[in-house]
């Protein structure tokens, strides 16, 4: 997990770590006066999706024991990359107003689910490792990241 037990001090990093994340959209698609709310609700939205999923694998590992935990994982882990997917294209909602509808917001969720389950499957879910950590943030970030771009940029419509 992102977040392990112990450790939610860690929260306000995670926001300042979603800063680049949201640069990096604003210097390439989301060019506005308004782009400075979306870094805010990026910024936001990071420690909140993290935090959610650390309350998740905590209750699934209290209800299940290690066994359950393990399985829920797989479930866990996508719903919090569809959850932070869904909510990153909300905050960028701001300045593309395409983004705004349930279309946008179904496709990015399902590829956030789909990045995580891909970045995680190398590793064993039970593990929680910084290399697994990273992996499953850099490749949440590029389908998103890639997903966000092509419906702002590519299909030239925004606003």
């Amino acid at each position: 997990m992102l977040v392990s037990p112990g450790s939610i001090y860690l929260l306000l990093p995670l926001a300042v770590a979603a800063i680049p994340f949201a640069l990096l959209c604003v210097a390439l698609f989301l060019r506005s006066r308004r782009a400075w709310v979306s870094v805010i609700l990026n910024a936001a939205v990071w420690p909140g999706a993290c935090y959610l999923t650390y309350i998740a694998g905590n209750w699934a590992f209290r209800t299940f024991g290690e066994t359950g935990h393990r399985t829920a994982g797989f479930v866990i882990f996508p719903l919090a990359g569809a959850l932070g997917a869904a909510a990153v294209t909300l905050a960028d909602a701001v300045v593309c107003r395409r983004l705004f509808s349930v279309r946008c917001l179904a496709i990015a969720a399902g590829l956030g689910a789909i990045a995580v389950c891909l970045a995680r499957l190398p590793f064993d879910v039970s593990l929680y490792n910084a290399l697994e950590e990273i992996a499953t943030v850099v490749v949440w970030q590029s389908f998103v990241g890639t997903y966000l771009y092509w419906e702002c940029v590519e299909r030239r419509i925004t606003a």
